[in-house]
């Protein structure tokens, strides 16, 4: 490609230019993370590399609402909830430690049940949960941002909580009284085919 036009539309990064031997421009939108990160999300020619990029945008803006449409809305946190299979693309994508695989597993075998932070730090090996809620936080960041999904607002603190983008809050564990994380049925469906 010619001299390179770099912009972001709806968290995914995208690069126009001009195709050697040709009298296009190609956009190309990649998953967040770019070219490496995890690959190419849509491509357009166009006239121009605005033209292209504008092309992309729209198919872009096409793609999400479909998606969107396809999602159901989850009561409590409010998140459009991604479908199994764009779970199960986004955990094939993301770069998850031994450890987030391992409470994404024991998370997914608990079913309606859940656990408590407790319990997903004793799944990935550690014995405070402290360590294990930003661990587990930071892998549902992670599949958020291959979605090009935004985490929820906290209703009791300022900012986000990423764990919602894998889970919600159920009712107490009956036998500690300790707050439980209920995974979305769709991400537990998507961890057993592709973990």
């Amino acid at each position: 490609m010619s001299e390179i036009v770099e912009t972001a539309h709806l968290g995914h990064p995208i690069k126009a230019g001009k195709l050697p031997g040709r009298q296009d421009y190609l956009a190309r939108a990649f998953t967040k993370g770019g070219e490496t990160g995890g690959g190419i999300v849509a491509q357009t020619e166009g006239a121009t590399a605005q033209a292209a990029i504008r092309a992309l945008k729209a198919k872009l803006d096409a793609l999400e609402t479909a998606r969107h449409a396809d999602r159901r809305i989850h009561p409590d946190t409010g998140l459009a909830v991604p479908s199994t299979q764009e779970y199960e693309t986004a955990l094939h994508r993301a770069a998850l430690s031994k450890a987030q695989i391992a409470m994404l597993q024991a998370h997914a075998a608990a079913g309606e049940d859940g656990l408590t932070a407790g319990a997903l730090a004793a799944a990935a090996g550690y014995r405070g949960h402290e360590t294990a809620n930003a661990l587990y936080g930071r892998a549902g960041r992670a599949i958020g941002d291959i979605l090009a999904l935004p985490a929820p607002q906290s209703a009791t603190r300022e900012g986000d909580i990423a764990t919602m983008l894998l889970a919600f809050g159920g009712p107490a564990d009956p036998e500690t009284g300790h707050f439980v994380w209920v995974m979305y049925p769709e991400l537990r469906q998507a961890v057993n085919a592709a973990l």
